[in-house]
C-alpha cells in the first residue's frame, strides 16, 4: 500500500509536469519528454511488486520529473517574454493621433515631424524587441532545452517557424491597423495651413501638392 500510494503521488507528477504544454512547446521538448519515459517505462519492464528497488525507482523519477520541470519553466518563462514582445509589434501605434480639441492645423513642416518623429521612435523600439527574441529568449531556450549556443540549432526548427509566423501576422495586423489610421485622420478635420497666391495668370501654393504628397 505505501509502494501504491508513492506511485500514485508519481503518476500525479508525471501528468502535472506535461500540463500547460502547447503543441510547439512539446515538439521543442520531445527528447525531454522521452528521457522522463524512459524512466518511468522501467516500472513496467524491470520491476515488480516483489522487486526491492522500488523505492529507488521512485527516486529516480521523482528526480527526472523535477529536472523536466525546471527546464519546463524556463522554456515556458523565456516564450511569455517572446509573446509579450511580439504583442507590443501587434499593438503598436506606428501613426501618431491627434488631439484635434487641442491642436492647431500645423504647417507641413510641423506635420512631417510630428508624425515622422513618433513613427521613427516607435520602430526603432520595436527593431529592438524583436532583436531581443532571437539574441536572448530563442538563445536561451536553446541553452537550457539542447545545451547549445549556435542560434541556428536544427531541433528548433519548428520553433523558429512557429514565432517567426506570429511575428509576420503581428507585423501585418500593426500595417493594417496603421493603414486605417491614417485613412480615418485623412478624413476628419484640416491638418495642414496652405498659402496661396495669385500671379497672374497661375496660382502659386504653399506648400505645393508635391510636398504634400511627399
Amino acid at each position: 500500500m505505501h509502494h501504491i500510494d508513492k506511485l500514485n503521488q508519481l503518476l500525479r507528477g508525471y501528468n502535472s509536469a506535461l500540463s500547460e504544454l502547447r503543441p510547439v512547446e512539446k515538439g521543442l521538448l520531445q527528447r525531454n519528454i522521452d528521457k522522463l519515459n524512459a524512466l518511468m517505462d522501467k516500472g513496467v519492464s524491470n520491476h515488480n511488486w516483489f522487486s526491492l528497488s522500488i523505492p529507488e525507482f521512485i527516486r529516480d523519477c521523482q528526480d527526472g520529473i523535477e529536472s523536466f520541470k525546471e527546464t519546463k519553466g524556463r522554456v515556458l518563462q523565456h516564450a511569455n517574454n517572446i509573446k509579450k514582445k511580439v504583442q507590443n509589434i501587434e499593438m503598436a501605434e506606428i501613426v501618431r493621433t491627434i488631439d484635434f480639441a487641442n491642436q492647431e492645423i500645423m504647417s507641413i513642416n510641423e506635420f512631417s515631424e510630428y508624425f515622422d518623429q513618433h513613427r521613427e521612435k516607435t520602430i526603432a523600439e520595436l527593431v529592438k524587441d524583436y532583436q531581443n527574441i532571437g539574441d536572448i529568449y530563442l538563445k536561451s531556450i536553446e541553452e537550457c532545452t539542447f545545451k547549445k549556443n549556435t542560434q541556428n540549432c536544427e531541433e528548433m526548427r519548428q520553433y523558429y517557424y512557429y514565432w517567426e509566423r506570429r511575428i509576420f501576422n503581428a507585423i501585418t495586423k500593426m500595417t493594417i491597423r496603421a493603414m486605417a489610421a491614417n485613412k480615418a485622420l485623412w478624413r476628419s478635420k484640416p491638418l495642414i495651413s496652405m498659402t496661396a497666391q495669385y500671379n497672374y495668370p497661375e496660382m502659386s501654393y504653399h506648400p505645393t501638392t508635391d510636398e504634400i504628397k511627399t
